[in-house]
């Protein structure tokens, strides 16, 4: 393949990345698994024959899936002899962090009041944060 049919396969790929990555990391808990899946399906990407692949995304997708139910299958066997608890590898997003440091610095009542669901509210978490900081 030359080096316009690679940058042709990556120029299509990339804009899928992300969801391909979030399908990944929620069927196997691990963002280093999921990475690793992605990758494979990119490497089956350049192979494929773009041309008779109507839906880029839908082939993807399915690639991603089929590549991470192997992942599990095999992992199971894994899981089996490992002793101790199985996580899954948290994920670190800006709403997420931006929530957990304000949490920490508010007092127990405006936490309870996060913790209800006020947080998916921007003019509450503005009001709690001006709260606590007072």
């Amino acid at each position: 393949m030359t080096g316009a049919g690679h940058e042709d396969a990556a120029a299509s790929f990339d804009p899928l990345r992300p969801k391909l990555m979030r399908v990944a990391y929620r069927m196997l808990g691990s963002m280093a698994d999921a990475e690793d899946m992605v990758q494979e399906a990119f490497i089956r990407w350049m192979g494929a024959d773009r041309g008779e692949v109507r839906e880029p995304e839908a082939f993807l997708r399915r690639t991603v899936t089929r590549l991470c139910l192997d992942q599990l299958k095999s992992a199971r066997r894994q899981r089996e002899t490992y002793i101790g608890p199985w996580l899954p590898d948290p994920v670190l997003e800006e709403e997420r962090v931006k929530l957990t440091l304000m949490i920490n610095i508010i007092n127990g009542w405006n936490r309870i009041a996060v913790g209800f669901g006020l947080f998916a509210d921007p003019a509450a978490i503005k009001a709690t944060a001006k709260a606590a900081a007072a």
